[in-house]
């Protein structure tokens, strides 16, 4: 007669096996170099830039290749925080994302350039807010090639630009919240930080005219990602040249940034993973 066994000993053999089997990370394998430098190990972290004038203003004309870079700004604000980090960028001064895809040269660096960790997407200042719709479609170019390129997608949160309405930073919210959702993408709230940044000080402190950023505004976007990528508080860190061009202190800047990443209305860098986007388990 054949024996019956019972459902708790097919629970307890199921438990037993699942502790006999070793550790194994939530990461896929193609994503263990971004967790490797998050872990503070010699792997370098390599992000590329795609962006215009927000992301690095004044490289290309005054001499000063550092003032307003952030993809270099942060990198050494990286650095200051004991991680190696390789950045690059494809900067279109003035143009959009389907600018940026009709050239090509950025899609050819996402396919080509890497292996990337991360792909920074930047859109033009106004167009998150103006015309969203072609905002979505303009993300939605680069999702796939990023994917496919093994890097995880990250979306550069514009700021309100001076003179716009008070309730601008809600627009901006919304429009990024939709296509985050919709891409499962996340989202660098530099906008928020920008916002929270202007109850306490003036255009003038982060703004050089209407939209793009002095040193201070920069250093507050490199404290940002810090804070998003690494999940480390920033306060403590290096001030950079932060003091050559502004009487700011550096510890508000990084308080900011930390207090804006822990409280984005957009969520952390852990979303959702998706079949080909399992980067979300960074966060965990």
């Amino acid at each position: 007669m054949r024996r019956r066994i019972s459902p708790l000993a097919i629970l307890i053999a199921l438990l037993l096996t699942c502790i006999a089997l070793p550790f194994t990370s939530t990461l896929a394998p193609k994503h263990a170099r971004a967790a490797a430098a998050i872990a503070n190990d010699t792997q370098s972290l390599r992000i590329l830039f795609i962006g215009n004038s927000l992301t690095d203003y004044n490289a290309q004309t005054d001499g000063t290749y550092n003032r307003n870079n952030l993809p270099l700004v942060f990198q050494q604000l990286a650095q200051a925080g004991n991680y190696t980090v390789e950045v690059h960028d494809n900067i279109m001064l003035g143009q959009s994302l389907q600018d940026q895809w009709d050239a090509g040269d950025a899609d050819n660096l996402i396919k080509n350039g890497g292996p990337w960790d991360y792909v920074v997407l930047q859109d033009s200042s106004t167009l998150p807010v103006d015309d969203p719709q072609t905002f979505y479609s303009d993300v939605r170019l680069f999702i796939p090639d990023i994917r496919n390129a093994g890097a995880q997608p990250l979306l550069f949160e514009n700021w309100p630009l001076v003179g716009t309405p008070p309730d601008t930073i809600n627009t901006l919210t919304n429009s990024y919240q939709t296509i985050s959702q919709e891409q499962n993408v996340p989202v660098i709230p530099f906008g928020q930080a920008w916002s929270n940044a202007l109850q306490t000080y003036s255009t003038s402190d982060l703004f050089d005219d209407d939209r793009h950023p002095v040193y201070a505004g920069t250093y507050l976007n490199a404290c940002t990602l810090y804070g998003f990528l690494f999940q480390q508080n920033p306060v403590g860190l290096s001030s950079l040249d932060l003091n050559q061009f502004t009487s700011i202190d550096a510890n508000d800047l990084q308080t900011i940034a930390w207090n804006t990443v822990q409280n984005s209305p957009f969520g952390g860098l852990a979303l959702a993973p998706t079949s080909s986007n399992t980067i979300g388990a960074l966060a965990a």
